[in-house]
């Protein structure tokens, strides 16, 4: 749904939700009494290297505090923001309030953020992505995101997502598309500015059984989102449906040692979608390796596992590997079209109290090689 917001934005609102909803790991905070954890402030830079809005710096802060009762088993609640800037004069911005209330009962969140976007058009289709041919896209986005989610049995939560996406769309100045690659639908060449609004009303479901946020080693957290996007321009209103599911699976394999495992599906269906709203690689972290949007459509899936090994004085490392597809259409996936990605990361815990990791992954696809900074897992 985010598209290639997700590669900017996403990259400061996940930061400060992922902070947010953590719940310390036992084997660290055993000896910390509840009070002593009740606030805290929290501020990191974040370097960003993503091919698709170039390579800059970025910032989050915020404050972390319980809003449970001393000694209860709420995890961590958040009121944050960041920013930052790109090579590319891609320049983001978000604020988020992330909360936990009634011993972990209710979890609410609010974010608004504001970005303009400059990255690469594809095409759709995997024949698309290996072709390579690209024009660049100017794209400002503007984001109001709320959430509810209420705990009902086997620690299963359900609510409800509203995502509103403004956004003004247009070719790059001086581009003459490639023979054979055409413009994306209703983006108008440079000087006619294109304005869509989007509103997403969404069911979400989710069951955490994670024994940590940060670096689980059991557990599992299953996902899954289905709505209706109101997709508003100058010309109209067009409706299309949305649909994202995802299961994350975690085993120790020693103390030091974890093997993970991730699996991902992701749908839309309508007649007219907004191109920057069609599932793509290269956000969220599924298939690593691929740039932001190279290879997109309506149907995608991506799996993949990785093995993570703690080392001394608060380092780790991570093997990782998986495949993926993109498709028009369910019945269209084949063996043929594989997407292989695969590399290798190393982490550093920021925090003696939580283990909250910079992550710096270098992974190979298809095309070559991405390297990737962030705060956090990739799941």
């Amino acid at each position: 749904m985010w598209g290639v917001v997700r590669a900017g934005l996403g990259l400061l609102l996940s930061a400060v939700s992922t902070a947010a909803v953590a719940q310390p790991n036992p084997s660290t905070t055993a000896a910390a009494p509840p009070e002593d954890r009740r606030v805290a402030f929290v501020a990191v830079p974040i370097p960003i290297s993503n091919e698709a809005i170039g390579s800059g710096l970025g910032g989050v802060g915020g404050f972390v505090f319980s809003a449970g009762e001393p000694g209860s088993k709420t995890p961590p609640s958040l009121i944050g923001g960041g920013g930052g800037y790109t090579s590319s004069h891609t320049w983001l911005a978000a604020g988020a309030a992330n909360l936990l209330l009634g011993d972990n009962r209710w979890r609410l969140l609010d974010a608004y953020g504001h970005a303009s976007l400059h990255y690469r058009w594809f095409g759709t289709g995997t024949d698309a992505g290996n072709e390579g041919q690209s024009i660049p896209i100017d794209q400002t986005i503007r984001i109001v995101l709320t959430e509810t989610l209420v705990r009902t049995a086997w620690q299963t939560f359900f609510g409800a997502r509203y995502l509103y996406l403004g956004s003004d769309v247009s070719v790059g100045s001086g581009v003459v598309p490639p023979a054979g690659l055409p413009i994306p639908p209703d983006v108008p060449l440079p000087g006619a500015g294109f304005g869509i609004g989007t509103h997403l009303i969404a069911f979400r479901a989710q069951r955490d059984t994670r024994n940590d946020r940060f670096w689980p080693t059991s557990g599992s957290e299953l996902d899954m989102t289905a709505g209706g996007v109101d997709a508003r321009t100058a010309n109209g209103s067009n409706w299309f449906q949305t649909y994202q599911g995802s299961g994350n699976w975690f085993m120790a394999v020693s103390p030091a040692q974890t093997i993970a495992a991730r699996a991902m599906v992701c749908g839309k269906a309508g007649d007219e979608i907004p191109f920057f709203q069609l599932c793509q690689f290269g956000v969220q972290s599924d298939l690593r390796g691929y740039e932001a949007g190279r290879y997109r459509d309506r149907v995608m899936f991506a799996t993949q596992a990785e093995y993570r090994l703690l080392l001394p004085w608060r380092l780790a490392v991570a093997l990782f590997g998986g495949v993926g597809e993109v498709a028009p259409r369910a019945s269209a996936i084949n063996t043929a079209n594989l997407l292989p990605a695969g590399g290798v990361g190393l982490r550093f815990s920021l925090s003696s109290q939580y283990r909250v990791n910079y992550r710096v992954d270098y992974a190979w696809g298809k095309n070559g090689g991405t390297l990737i900074v962030s705060l956090g897992e990739a799941f």
